[in-house]
């Protein structure tokens, strides 16, 4: 109706949004385990990655999450087994256990790299440019950052909207929780329905976006107090 009456219609975009928190890793019921554990826990972080909704209240989003540390895949944790009706009143959460310090380390030399070394921003929209030459339907995933680089995460979503695989690297988000123990940040992520790229701002972009920085843990007490 919009095009025979020839108004403009307007472009809209997909919005999801992913929270990312760190907390202290959880002790093992096998007391073999924890013994290895306890020599190791000052050393290690739980990474707990989960969907939300705009105002921060759980909600199934992705069908699977996989994380990477520098190329090397992390072993998801075992999940609790849960009845039908407790699923429904828990967030859907991914539990990785991860270095306290995080490092973002160079490709090996014997990655099949011929050499010819990138700069970074000629990294990160590689994908960008290689999509605007392919059908979009043709897009299985979306790579913000270097896959082999950092802590990465890999977001599946269930393709309602044919939404390829998001692979963001998580270093920068995680800077601002390395002091704080437990804590964590949301990050909208939005995807363009017509070439299916996902965008998603750096800190300083997702927190000039006000309804995303009160979700960060870190404002939580300032939005107490403007209340």
């Amino acid at each position: 109706l919009m095009k025979e009456l020839d108004i403009e219609i307007p472009k809209w975009y997909q919005q999801k949004f992913v929270k990312i928190r760190l907390a202290t890793v959880e002790p093992k019921s096998d007391d073999e385990d924890n013994e290895d554990q306890e020599d190791n826990k000052e050393e290690k972080q739980m990474l707990i990655v989960s969907g939300v909704d705009a105002e921060g209240i759980p909600a199934t989003i992705f069908k699977g999450v996989k994380v990477r540390n520098n190329g090397k895949k992390i072993v998801e944790q075992k999940k609790k087994w849960m009845s039908t009706k407790e699923k429904r009143f828990k967030p859907d959460e991914y539990k990785f256990v991860i270095p306290k310090t995080l490092e973002i380390k160079d490709v090996d030399d014997n990655d099949n790299n011929d050499g010819n070394d990138e700069n970074e921003e000629e990294k990160k929209n590689e994908l960008e440019v290689s999509n605007s030459e392919q059908n979009a339907n043709e897009i299985s995933e979306c790579v913000i950052g270097d896959k082999k680089k950092g802590l990465v995460v890999e977001l599946k979503f269930y393709g309602h909207y044919k939404e390829p695989n998001l692979f963001l690297t998580l270093n920068e988000y995680l800077d601002v929780l390395k002091d704080s123990g437990d804590g964590y940040v949301v990050l909208k992520l939005v995807m363009d329905p017509y070439t299916r790229i996902w965008t998603v701002g750096d800190k300083d972009e997702q927190l000039k976006d006000d309804k995303v920085k009160k979700l960060w843990s870190m404002y939580q007490n300032n939005n107490d107090n403007d209340d």
